[in-house]
This record gives C-alpha cells, structure tokens and sequence, in this order.
C-alpha cells in the first residue's frame, strides 16, 4: 500500500513544531540489527560513539553496559507529573526497563513498537562537571533524536521527535573497571539531564514533540 503522510500542528505550541503520521504497511514485527562489535569505552569519546550506536542499532544490551551503577536520569522538571514520571528522576533499573522496552520492539502503552531510530548530536569538550569534582560532563546540543515506529493495531507510522535546539547533558565517570585488551580504565554514565527549550503542553503522543524523558517515559 502507497504510505500517506500527514503533517499535523504541534500540540506544544511552538512555530514549526509537529509530529508525522503515515499510514501504509501493514504492521510486522521490525527486524532488530544484529549487535555489532563495540569497543570498550575506555574514552570519553568512544562512550559517547557507543551511546549513540546502541541506540541507532537498537542494541539495549550494549547501552545497559554503559551505565555506572549509581546512574540518575534527571527528567526536565515541566516534564514531571502522572502522565510521565511522578518524580523528578528515576534510577538505573528504570532506564534499563524503559530503553529495553523502546529500543527491543515491546509495544508501548499506546501500541507503538519503534523500527527505526535516528539519532544524531553535536558534542561539546568535555569539562569539570559541577555536581562532582571527579566527573566530566559533555553537553550534547543540539541533539536531533526521531523515532519511527508503527501502531500495532492499525498499522499507522509514527514518528516521536524532540524539538529543535534540543539539548542533553551527560556527565561521566572513569570506574576503576579495567578493560582487559587495554588495560585502561573504563568510562561509564553516571547522571544524565534532560533540558530541552520548549514549554510544557497538553501532551498527546500523536499531536506534539517529544522530549527524551518522555519518549523514555511512554515504554516504561
């Protein structure tokens, strides 16, 4: 069947701001990339490359292993509320639920099962983070983040997409975890802070942007 595609207006009322729906195919269940190899994230930038590849290659398992064990998502604080998250973070087992869910093909509460991701970012120097002096943090801006899944009901696209100018900041943490080929230190996220430019709306996943948070928060 030839896709339709529909640009509908934002709900989060700003200019440019919108969401797609297509419809066409029939819905199958999409095919997960095999996981490639990734090397120890024994840098700041190869943590970040793996980062961004897990979530391109929808490989869940690889993104697990980049997280430290006291790992804190921080979720915009106009995102917090019973149709999101009722607290302003939440921990490492719930990111793990939450990103398995979306990146390994589980419907979310809406129906919707992700088949593609695109991700790209431009990533700033890493500096002194001002929440630990024994941290880094690396501000990724602007972040451009769509997801491409289809209702398993009807066989309808929907792209989930953060806004324009959207920005993250990630602070990292080199452990005492030793990579064996290298015998260097293994780098891994320790705190992770939502904080995109937009206002918050009445929310609808089928009428409005998305931020991370709340694109995590629809597959937990």
């Amino acid at each position: 069947m030839k896709r339709r595609w529909i640009l509908l207006p934002a709900a989060c009322g700003l200019a440019g701001c919108f969401l797609f729906l297509g419809c066409g195919d029939d819905h199958a269940k999409p095919e997960i990339e095999e996981p490639a190899d990734y090397p120890s994230a024994t840098t700041i930038d190869r943590l970040l490359e793996n980062f961004q590849q897990a979530y391109k290659e929808r490989n869940a398992g690889e993104f697990e292993r980049l997280l430290h064990e006291d790992f804190t998502f921080v979720f915009d604080p106009r995102d917090v509320g019973p149709d999101t998250w009722p607290e302003p973070t939440w921990g490492r087992e719930e990111e793990i639920e939450a990103t398995g869910n979306l990146l390994g093909g589980e419907p979310n509460r809406e129906d919707l099962v992700v088949e593609r991701v695109r991700l790209e970012w431009t990533a700033g120097e890493p500096h002194g983070s001002p929440d630990d002096e024994k941290w880094r943090r690396v501000i990724l801006a602007p972040v451009d983040l769509e997801i491409e899944t289809v209702d398993a009901n009807n066989g309808d696209r929907v792209f989930l997409v953060t806004p324009g100018g959207y920005e993250t900041h990630l602070h990292v943490l080199e452990t005492e975890e030793i990579d064996p080929s290298t015998g260097e230190p293994i780098w891994k996220l320790v705190k992770w802070e939502d904080k995109p430019p937009v206002k918050k709306a009445g929310r609808s996943p089928r009428t409005e942007q998305f931020t991370w948070g709340m694109i995590k928060s629809l597959y937990r």
